[in-house]
């Protein structure tokens, strides 16, 4: 069965950032009479350091 995706655009930033999806807590949350999945995105310090050196390397 298909799942229906969060927020693209927030997933995408956390990727883009070096972050890694450690869990989904499925359908955890209640909205709107909707039961959703909620993602749990973390960094640790050296890959955010490594991710901010690309990005501040990408823009010169």
């Amino acid at each position: 069965m298909a799942r229906r995706r969060g927020n693209e655009k927030s997933l995408n930033v956390a990727r883009r950032m070096g972050m890694t999806r450690d869990a989904v807590l499925r359908e955890s949350h209640a909205h709107g009479g909707v039961r959703h999945d909620i993602e749990v995105w973390s960094v640790l310090a050296p890959e955010w350091r490594e991710a901010r050196a690309r990005v501040s390397h990408s823009d010169h």
